[in-house]
């Protein structure tokens, strides 16, 4: 057999056997689960989702999706250690079949064992944003007639233009472990800064901004999922 197609059977060999680990079938008296990986052509998807009682029958959809809706927490608090896992979607239909017990666990337990991962939780403090000192803020504002925003992201810096405080907690979030959480509204501005620690960015906003990064006692919780 010449090395090309040695090459060519260990190939087929590891994608099948992945295939294989990535595929789960339960059918029990409270619940039912049948997951298998979505095809990679499969552009036109229909995905259905009910929470409560839980009820999911998705076409494509992200492992990072159906993790944030077993752990009941939003996609942007689960990491990857292993970036493959990023990227990967599924088939998947699950059942729970009386509504007076919930699956969530149970069904986040069986892809967890069958997969050999683990999710490791770590809590990071979570702020309230507000604005301070108002004329601070305005020096910052932004005179675009536009109405959509814009984030430039280079290698040690980062700009915003024709931004809210809003857009700007979800950037941080995007950035940092640490939670910043604005609900109001408030004026667009346009401003940049260099790439450093959260707790040295929170005091450069502070300080140039005018705003004010309150701790809310209400830690972000983070769950990291790794090969067990």
């Amino acid at each position: 057999m010449t090395k090309l197609k040695n090459i060519i059977l260990l190939t087929l060999i590891i994608t099948l056997n992945s295939c294989k680990n990535k595929s789960l079938k339960y059918d029990t008296e409270t619940y039912k689960i049948e997951i298998k990986k979505a095809s990679i052509f499969h552009r036109d998807f229909t995905n259905h989702i009910q929470k409560t009682p839980l009820n999911i029958h998705a076409e494509r959809i992200s492992l990072k999706y159906i993790l944030g809706i077993l752990i009941k927490t939003d996609t942007s608090n689960i990491k990857f250690k292993n970036k493959k896992l990023r990227n990967e979607y599924y088939n998947i239909l699950i059942e729970q079949k009386d509504e007076t017990e919930p699956i969530n666990e149970i069904v986040l337990n069986e892809i967890l064992d069958n997969w050999n991962l683990e999710v490791i939780t770590e809590k990071y403090k979570s702020f309230k944003i507000s604005i301070q000192d108002s004329l601070k803020y305005a020096a910052f504002k932004s005179d675009s007639k536009k109405t959509t925003s814009s984030v430039y992201i280079s290698k040690d810096s980062i700009k915003i233009k024709n931004c809210d405080l809003k857009r700007l907690a979800e950037l941080l979030n995007s950035e940092f472990l640490e939670e910043s959480v604005f609900s109001s509204g408030s004026e667009k501005i346009d401003y940049n800064w260099k790439k450093v620690s959260f707790n040295k960015l929170r005091i450069e906003l502070e300080n140039d901004l005018g705003i004010l990064f309150t701790d809310s006692k209400n830690d972000r919780l983070i769950f990291t999922i790794r090969n067990n």
